[in-house]
């Protein structure tokens, strides 16, 4: 995962995987199947870890404080080492659609499960009488979800931390939640 986050499929070799594994060329061949293989393997690995760190509270969480939480780890995110790689989601959305129907569906799935993490707690956060009605949640979360996607190519296009958190910071207000 780090090796493909790091540098993208495309550049990213053989020899990088094995030096990243320890693994030699027939181990991960047996292991894995082909280089495809080890990066659909790779997105899922990235879906459990580092994305799943910053979707959590969309996950396991209810209404404003979960959207909070969602941002505020978002604004870490954009303030960690790792930002200046993006979101390796996002660059595979951007670079990598080609590489079959695996790929699609494992970006897909990334995608709709933060859309409906954003829906079902935004939702909550109006029942909850937390948010003001107004803006229809399915509305909300393609916002939220394209909002999140744009910070996410902007941390990894080298857009300093500082502009984004204000970015952030300017989103949660427009929801309510500050």
């Amino acid at each position: 995962m780090e090796a493909f986050w790091a540098n993208g499929y495309d550049a990213t070799s053989l020899d990088d995987l094995m030096s990243e594994t320890g693994l030699s060329r027939s181990s991960l061949y047996n292991a894995f199947g082909d280089k495809l293989d080890l990066f659909i393997a790779a997105l899922g690995t990235y879906a459990r870890g580092p994305a799943r760190d910053v979707m959590e509270p969309l996950v396991t969480g209810h209404g404003a404080s979960a959207l909070r939480e969602f941002l505020r780890r978002l604004s870490s995110f954009v303030e960690s080492p790792a930002a200046c790689r993006g979101c390796l989601m996002v660059n595979t959305a951007l670079d990598h659609q080609e590489l079959g129907p695996g790929v699609r569906r494992r970006v897909r799935t990334h995608f709709t499960l933060l859309r409906e993490g954003i829906e079902r707690t935004y939702r909550d956060a109006v029942k909850d009488g937390d948010l003001e009605k107004g803006l229809r949640p399915t509305e909300v979360a393609d916002w939220l979800v394209a909002f999140v996607r744009g910070v996410l190519v902007s941390a990894g296009s080298g857009v300093d931390a500082e502009t984004l958190q204000t970015s952030i910071r300017l989103t949660s207000r427009q929801l309510g939640l500050s």
